[in-house]
């Protein structure tokens, strides 16, 4: 019984710490981001395993490399359908795909009705709708090079399948511009 107690206070604890690092990093740490969280911009942390409401005026290709973005709504019932096959899937390629980045827009239906303007912006941004949308973008300088728009429900086998086709081109255009 006393271990049980020990236990459960040692991840309390831990779950107080990563909340208390996030709001020092400028965000809240989500588990899974879901119907009930807040609308805004997630980023999935692969150190905490954790999903990170960014605190930013918009989402920010501010890196090189693959960016796969879930564009979610609240209100809609395909997305729920679909969010076990994107968690599993950030779950998986997270752990090998260090040069990926994962994220998730969430408005309660699009940007006509959403409550962070962040994420309104990105709808907008991206064009996008259809929901559940899950776009991949390859990113080099700062610029969009290559992207692909998944919309609608898809299972796990399709999704993969698509991320990896994808990730496979911008391996050979990184090798093309090598040769050029």
């Amino acid at each position: 019984m006393e271990q049980e107690i020990s236990e459960i206070l040692q991840s309390m604890l831990q779950k107080m710490l990563a909340k208390a690092r996030a709001h020092a990093e400028g965000g809240e740490l989500f588990r899974v981001v879901d119907a009930s969280s807040p609308n805004g911009i997630y980023e999935y942390d692969r150190e905490r395993d954790a999903w990170v409401k960014l605190k930013v005026d918009e989402l920010k290709l501010d890196r090189d490399g693959i960016y796969v973005i879930y564009f979610d709504n609240t209100r809609c019932p395909a997305c729920r359908r679909y969010d076990p096959v994107w968690f599993t899937f950030v779950s998986r390629f997270s752990k090998e795909d260090r040069d990926t980045r994962f994220f998730i827009v969430l408005c309660d239906w699009f940007a006509r009705q959403c409550r962070a303007e962040e994420a309104a912006k990105t709808f907008r941004r991206f064009d996008i709708h259809a929901s559940p949308t899950t776009t991949l973008l390859l990113v080099k300088r700062g610029e969009i090079v290559d992207r692909d728009d998944i919309e609608g429900y898809v299972d796990f086998e399709k999704l993969v399948m698509r991320y990896l086709m994808f990730r496979a081109r911008a391996k050979i255009s990184d090798k093309d511009a090598v040769h050029h």
